[in-house]
């Protein structure tokens, strides 16, 4: 298993290089988060004993637990599921980024704690542009109010945008999502909305990472390609 988890890695990151270079893109500006929910420690310490850092969660509960039992300094946690407001206070601190910011009552929660601890807390904005009811985010009309109205958050800093898109096999309709994200970011930076400029897209799965890659994504989030499928 372990070599199995290594190998997975090795092909993943082969396959990003390919890609970004295939669209004239660095593959060191690419982040790849292994998706490691649902997923046991001893399988996360083997990919982090293959050269990988930064994982990401779902579940506020299950990062507790998993960040209480193997605390390494060498990760770097991301959170990547729906956050209810209640709930921050177990992240912020901890986690390196929250990628899933969606409303102004949850950034101000952020911020409040993130305050407290005198921390700067990293956020993404979740953005929802699959139709799936499940999917959660703002809808990107309603990014430019948002953003302007998180300058005033000191302790909250916003890096860029994610996104969870449609699962589907169809390339025309993910790559359109993909490109809306991207032109959303670049005319949030060109209207100098945020005090500093958004640089992140995270977006792409074990499905769809090339593709996304060519459209410009930043951080790709990969689960079943790196550990197998989940039970």
């Amino acid at each position: 298993m372990t070599q199995d988890i290594a190998n997975n890695i090795s092909n993943i990151q082969k396959n990003i290089a390919q890609a970004a270079k295939s669209c004239n893109r660095n593959p060191e500006d690419i982040t790849l988060i292994a998706v490691s929910k649902r997923k046991p420690i001893h399988e996360i310490k083997q990919a982090l004993m293959a050269g990988q850092t930064h994982f990401g969660e779902n579940y506020v509960q299950e990062f507790v637990t998993k960040h209480q039992d193997f605390n390494n300094p060498a990760i770097k946690w991301h959170f990547i599921g729906h956050l209810q407001k209640n709930k921050a206070k177990f992240l912020v601190g901890h986690i390196d980024l929250i990628h899933t910011l969606d409303r102004l009552s949850l950034a101000q929660v952020i911020n409040q704690l993130a305050e407290k601890k005198g921390f700067v807390q990293k956020c993404l904005i979740q953005v929802k542009l699959s139709q799936e009811e499940s999917k959660h985010g703002i809808l990107p009309e309603d990014v430019p109010n948002l953003i302007t109205d998180l300058n005033g958050l000191n302790n909250l800093d916003v890096k860029g945008l994610m996104l969870i898109g449609t699962w589907t096999d169809d390339t025309d309709i993910q790559q359109k999502e993909f490109l809306t994200l991207r032109h959303l970011m670049d005319d949030l930076n060109e209207k100098n909305l945020y005090r500093s400029k958004l640089k992140e897209l995270s977006m792409g799965m074990s499905h769809d990472y090339a593709l996304a890659i060519k459209e410009g994504a930043t951080m790709i989030r990969i689960g079943t390609d790196i550990f197998g499928e989940r039970v």
